[in-house]
């Protein structure tokens, strides 16, 4: 079976997508009809072994919030402390600038904004002080190549000498042993691309790594409680990290199955990188939970789960303790608006599983 990301124009899928009824979702709804396949998956690999975590999902229920959209980034704002997400698909490419309150969506009207864009890469860089936005897909369908910062009441381009090429859904990490953001791959329109670059605070820099990710597919966080960056991809027996100056492949003993269009946060709560959703061909829309404790992978047995869904936003807000997840579509190629929070009485409660 092939996988798409609902994207009119190319396929495969990445984490950072948003787009109309696909292919696949057509493929899995004519499967399923004929008992071929199911479209929701929930079983975790051979061997996951059981847990006592007390974390749970918890629907949230703003009164105001974003339209059912998908394919828009989400990432915390320390100097500003706020919980910024821009953009996405809902009928049509976004630009909104939407703020969360720890209780409630407000919908802020910068003067200044970014055009109009889905799959573009987001992320806060505490060394230079900095929430970066990068590239993504505009109006047209054509790949973006700028640079914005968010200042807390609007959003300023900057004008480096130097960037990455012209693409959209790309990952974007803060990689603590250079002190820099780092961006990773992406699609020059339907051509994967597997470089590797750092932002400086003015400037981008290729680094030109010796070895990497093969796959533009997967998802990427900073994991500060183990100073890792860390990428997971659609292979799923492979987890990278970024040393300053390559990127290190691992083979945990357990692990998710590989996937995309999935999303990755830190929680300090649970202390630990969090990993929920996406799927595969083999294994689509998954609404199963796993943790990254910085050696080992866990399924998180949570009682009540998010409906499965690709390409959904989430991340960590520090001002009120939430990790926030957000939209994203399901499997009748439907987006969603509901918000969801994952708390925890327990630390580090999800049990490793085996291959």
């Amino acid at each position: 079976m092939d996988e798409d990301d609902r994207r009119p124009r190319r396929w495969p899928p990445t984490s950072r997508c948003g787009r109309r009824r696909s292919v696949l979702t057509k493929r899995l709804l004519s499967a399923a009809a004929l008992g071929l396949v199911p479209l929701v998956l929930a079983v975790s690999p051979a061997g996951a072994a059981p847990s006592t975590s007390t974390a749970n999902w918890v629907e949230l229920h703003p009164a105001t919030k974003p339209p059912p959209s998908t394919g828009a980034v989400m990432a915390y704002d320390a100097a500003t402390k706020q919980l910024i997400r821009f953009g996405g698909y809902a009928k049509g490419v976004l630009n909104q600038t939407w703020l969360w309150t720890g209780s409630n969506w407000q919908e802020l009207h910068p003067s200044t904004s970014p055009s109009a864009r889905r799959n573009a890469a987001m992320a806060f860089d505490p060394h230079a002080d900095q929430l970066i936005l990068y590239g993504g897909q505009n109006r047209n369908n054509g790949d973006e190549s700028d640079t914005w910062t968010w200042t807390g009441s609007d959003w300023k381009e900057l004008h480096p000498a130097t960037r990455p090429s012209n693409r959209d859904r790309s990952l974007m990490g803060f990689d603590p042993h250079s002190n820099q953001l780092i961006l990773f791959g992406g699609y020059e329109g339907p051509i994967p691309v597997h470089d590797t670059w750092a932002w400086t605070g003015s400037d981008w820099k290729d680094l030109n790594v010796a070895t990497g990710p093969f796959s533009s597919r997967g998802e990427m966080a900073y994991y500060s409680a183990q100073q890792q960056l860390v990428l997971f991809d659609d292979v799923g027996e492979r987890i990278f990290t970024f040393n300053g100056t390559d990127w290190v492949t691992h083979y945990p003993a357990g692990h998710p199955y590989g996937r995309s269009n999935g999303t990755m946060a830190y929680d300090p709560h649970i202390g630990q990188l969090v990993l929920v959703g996406g799927g595969n061909a083999d294994h689509p829309f998954q609404d199963d939970t796993w943790t990254w404790n910085g050696t080992t992978w866990a399924r998180l047995p949570t009682e009540v789960n998010p409906p499965p869904r690709w390409h959904a936003s989430m991340a960590y807000d520090e001002s009120t303790g939430q990790l926030i997840l957000f939209g994203g579509f399901d499997s009748q190629s439907k987006d969603l608006d509901d918000t969801w929070t994952l708390k925890s009485t327990s630390a580090g409660g999800a049990t490793a599983a085996n291959p």
